[in-house]
């Protein structure tokens, strides 16, 4: 679960979800499903290998070559239509 800060809004340590979307490795993009917005809005200790891959910009790739990966929202190209998560 997200931890808050004070009495409101998000820490500023976990991302807010509702700014992100999937980026599948075909280069499509998908809404999030309700357990990845879970799972995103989780805080991390630094350097925790559960932390999730997020993607500093579109094309950007993991160090085994997939483009696959959490991309904040206003870095997805206007060319890229965001699906449902359709689960």
């Amino acid at each position: 679960m997200r931890t808050m800060s004070g009495s409101e809004g998000p820490s500023r340590d976990a991302p807010d979800p509702t700014q992100f979307v999937w980026v599948e490795d075909d280069g499509s993009a998908r809404e999030l499903t309700p357990d990845e917005q879970e799972y995103l809005g989780t805080e991390f200790p630094p350097g925790d290998g559960a932390r999730p891959y997020i993607k500093w910009r579109y094309g950007a790739r993991t160090p085994d070559g997939r483009l696959s990966g959490f991309l904040e929202r206003r870095k997805l190209p206007a060319r890229v239509v965001v699906r449902p998560h359709g689960g």
